[in-house]
């Protein structure tokens, strides 16, 4: 298979870009973006007072630069999609968008592009020495911990004070931090879309989504950008030695993985879904497990009666007692 075509049947952020004088004077006059020349740079600066419309602008953007690289060489340019992404707010979303758009262009987007994107995927390792983070502290807000060849770490608070933290050398040890995923991040707004695999003769020979929401659900740790506002937008998790780090479903859908699966779990009619859930539970994937529980919750809520109804029976008799074993039968999850 050579291609996959992609269809679908606090205070506001700056940003600065090229736009046609046409298009700027337009979205200037409506107000939607105040307009400002930045002291001696002499940089043009957009305030956004609708950050959909930025995205949406910036991803059109960025679907031209890529649907103009991504045939000469897909894996540079998924990286360069990725690096360019991770720096603007709402990235994962504009670039999901672009690479949609990108896929309208070219009627298809090269396997080797979403393969790449597959590729960075989230995973953890161990802190080396020199190493530099932040991290959110109750009570704190935001607080460098720099690593020391030493050993030991030490923690800025936001005022500029620092304390050495009194960790055990076993617990150093064990210090590890989540790298990677902007990919499988970017990945989980599309797995909810048509992703059609398309044959050199340009046939199409079946749809990708199915194993790229198995792909995707199976992600070990929470998938969705990290907020500035973690206090106020904290969610509940477990942390299952052996199995993942999940989140729980008293925190709802806060990952755009659980929504792509909720959307397909909709769509299917109830065999397919059946034979769909039947090689979910093949993978033995306790992450996908609790993303599907969280999605099969809400089915029950809002789809129509057969659906809900089926929803009920699969929590009841496949994946309820799967988590059940994971977590004990004294635990409610």
């Amino acid at each position: 298979m050579r291609r996959s075509g992609v269809r679908s049947s606090s205070s506001p952020p700056t940003t600065s870009f090229k736009q046609s004088k046409e298009g700027q004077k337009t979205t200037v006059n409506q107000g939607f973006w105040p307009f400002f020349v930045l002291g001696r740079s002499n940089e043009d600066v957009v305030v956004a007072r609708l950050p959909e419309a930025m995205a949406a602008e910036l991803a059109g953007v960025l679907a031209k630069e890529l649907a103009g690289r991504v045939k000469c060489d897909p894996a540079r340019t998924a990286k360069w999609l990725l690096r360019s992404s991770a720096r603007l707010p709402m990235g994962d979303v504009v670039a999901a968008q672009a690479i949609i758009d990108a896929a309208a262009i070219l009627e298809g987007i090269p396997l080797a592009f979403l393969n790449e994107l597959l590729m960075d995927y989230p995973r953890k390792e161990a802190v080396s020495p020199g190493t530099r983070a932040a991290m959110y502290w109750p009570s704190f807000g935001t607080v460098g911990l720099r690593f020391n060849e030493d050993g030991s770490v030490v923690a800025s608070a936001p005022e500029g004070a620092s304390i050495a933290l009194d960790l055990s050398p076993d617990e150093r040890d064990e210090m590890s931090m989540q790298v990677g995923g902007q990919g499988w991040l970017v990945l989980s707004h599309l797995a909810g879309l048509q992703l059609l695999a398309v044959g050199d003769d340009g046939r199409i020979v079946g749809s990708a989504t199915p194993a790229l929401l198995l792909e995707i659900g199976s992600c070990p740790v929470p998938l969705r950008r990290p907020s500035t506002l973690e206090a106020d937008h904290g969610m509940w998790t477990h942390d299952v030695p052996g199995k993942g780090d999940v989140v729980c479903h008293r925190s709802g859908i806060v990952e755009p993985i659980i929504l792509a699966l909720l959307n397909a779990i909709v769509r299917m009619q109830v065999d397919e879904a059946d034979a769909w859930i039947a090689e979910m539970m093949q993978r033995e994937s306790f992450p996908l497990l609790a993303r599907i529980d969280i999605a099969l919750r809400q089915v029950t809520h809002f789809a129509d009666k057969g659906k809900a109804c089926w929803a009920q029976r699969t929590l009841d008799s496949i994946v309820g007692p799967a988590i059940a074993r994971v977590f004990g039968p004294e635990h409610e999850h």
